[in-house]
């Protein structure tokens, strides 16, 4: 028996519940398709800003990536985006604040969802709330 074997590793403890399949598959999901969403929705809506005039955008802001130079040196580029000529600067910053918009909103879904199936307020991993003793009030 060593020296100090009480100090040794203490046994990893099973958990009581695990993670069920279908959840870790609709966050594969919508890791794919919030991106997409954004990036169409904010193409739309820049689109519809320039015939109805809602919000002033500057003119650099229309200025953009040409994929003709990408697809020069990538030809699979081209197989995977073949309608793309251009992607404004003013869709990319529009997608990002979209891409911000719609995973906020799912972590909030989220955590109501895990708040709502009656998660445990303490894990198996957390110590054990402190218990403080009634006042002794003196008269």
């Amino acid at each position: 028996m060593a020296k100090y074997s009480k100090y040794g590793y203490k046994q990893v403890k099973e958990r009581r519940w695990e993670v069920h399949p279908i959840w870790r598959g609709i966050g594969c999901v919508f890791i794919a398709l919030i991106p997409i969403m954004s990036y169409t929705g904010a193409v739309m809506m820049v689109r519809a800003n320039l015939t109805r005039h809602w919000v002033p955008i500057p003119a650099e802001y229309y200025g953009g990536i040409n994929l003709a130079q990408i697809y020069a040196y990538l030809p699979v580029v081209r197989s995977v985006l073949p309608k793309l000529g251009m992607i404004y600067y003013a869709d990319l910053l529009l997608m990002g604040v979209l891409l911000i918009i719609g995973f906020g909103a799912l972590s909030v879904l989220y955590s109501l969802l895990y708040r709502v199936m009656g998660a445990e307020v303490h894990s198996p991993v957390d110590a054990p709330p402190i218990r403080k003793s009634p006042r002794k009030s003196s008269r």
